[in-house]
């Protein structure tokens, strides 16, 4: 829940913590694919707050076992439907978020290797704190946080990448 791999360093691990957030991994490839543009989503989701701040990660996971960030997004549900106006949520109400205009990545994705996305909320140090009270997020304070973000994500949800193939 605290989206500790957002930054891309080093771009290439061993590991990543997949305990992290909703985790999903694609099959194999079964043939050499690029990645070729930014990546988008629509999530269908509910939420017990007014606002909160997410992150989606997304991998590649070679056969070789080696985690290759691709890209990442980091939004404020109340500003998914607009980057001008806020709009807040209604507490645990089925509603749709979008996120676009993310990190550009162009990338020969190997045979045999998986896509990883990991969804999650964006509760690190070195970013501002989302409490969810639906009030300016630069004056809340963790005394207004009172119950912890509880976040479903609809199996509905789709996340969209760019993949080219020659076929």
């Amino acid at each position: 829940m605290n989206n500790s791999d957002y930054y891309p360093w080093p771009i290439i691990k061993d590991s990543i913590n997949i305990n992290d957030g909703l985790v999903f991994i694609s099959e194999p490839f079964q043939k050499e694919k690029i990645i070729n543009g930014s990546f988008s989503g629509t999530l269908k989701i509910k939420a017990n707050k007014k606002d909160f701040d997410y992150s989606v990660n997304l991998y590649e996971l070679t056969p070789e076992g080696k985690y290759f960030h691709l890209s990442y997004y980091i939004g404020r549900a109340s500003y998914s439907k607009s980057k001008e106006i806020r709009e807040l949520l209604k507490p645990n109400e089925a509603t749709t978020i979008t996120f676009d205009n993310t990190r550009i990545v162009s990338k020969k994705i190997s045979k045999g290797s998986r896509l990883i996305a990991i969804i999650n909320g964006n509760k690190n140090p070195s970013t501002q704190i989302n409490y969810g009270t639906g009030r300016d997020v630069s004056i809340e304070s963790i005394a207004d946080a009172n119950k912890p973000l509880l976040l479903m994500i609809s199996s509905n949800s789709k996340i969209n990448i760019p993949i080219w193939s020659e076929e």
